[in-house]
């Protein structure tokens, strides 16, 4: 059994931060004889919106990246697929089927590159959006206006979805918290501060 260095509240195994403070949790701590008692600890209702904030966000990350890479891959699998139509239609076009060979020729590369390069942009964003995430993710427990000014932001609830498939659910669970529970997130802040 370890305890928190900070406020003294036993650890759960393999955490990484401590539920009652945030404090980040340290390798061979020593278990002290009584626990410290610290007058700015947060009570439970802060501590678990703390981890599910920081869970939804591990959610939402884990939503971006598996978006970005089904985007690509759909991507590259249009594009792929209608330039080999687009081909077959170039070779029609050349065996003497010119109407009909030249259009379907035009229109399937065209679809490669809407239908293609539309997937893969996507992917794309996707990917750069979720490469954003772990830098909130850390430090909700030692910083949480961080995550405050980006899950309760109506910009990036547009941005998320817009472009997102799943993500957008654990955005809007977190932007809701984060409008219905203002005291809580005041409480948090200020202990973080202190």
């Amino acid at each position: 059994m370890s305890y928190c260095v900070k406020c003294g509240q036993e650890l759960i195994e393999g955490a990484a931060f401590c539920v009652r403070c945030g404090a980040p949790v340290e390798t061979d701590t020593p278990i002290p004889a009584v626990p410290a008692v610290v007058s700015n600890e947060l009570d439970q209702e802060a501590c678990e919106f703390l981890e599910n904030t920081h869970r939804l966000l591990r959610w939402e990350h884990k939503a971006w990246s598996i978006a970005s890479k089904v985007f690509l891959i759909v991507g590259i699998v249009f594009a792929a697929l209608f330039m080999l139509l687009s081909f077959i239609g170039l070779i029609a076009a050349i065996a003497g089927s010119h109407f009909g060979g030249g259009f379907a020729m035009g229109m399937f590369f065209i679809y490669a590159v809407l239908f293609g390069g539309m997937t893969i942009g996507f992917g794309i964003v996707n990917k750069k959006a979720g490469e954003k995430l772990p830098q909130y993710i850390d430090t909700v427990h030692t910083d949480f206006s961080l995550a405050y000014n980006r899950c309760g932001n109506v910009g990036m609830l547009v941005f998320t979805v817009i472009f997102g498939v799943v993500s957008p659910v654990f955005f809007i669970i977190n932007f809701v918290r984060m409008k219905a529970n203002r005291a809580v997130i005041e409480r948090i802040i200020s202990n973080q501060n202190a």
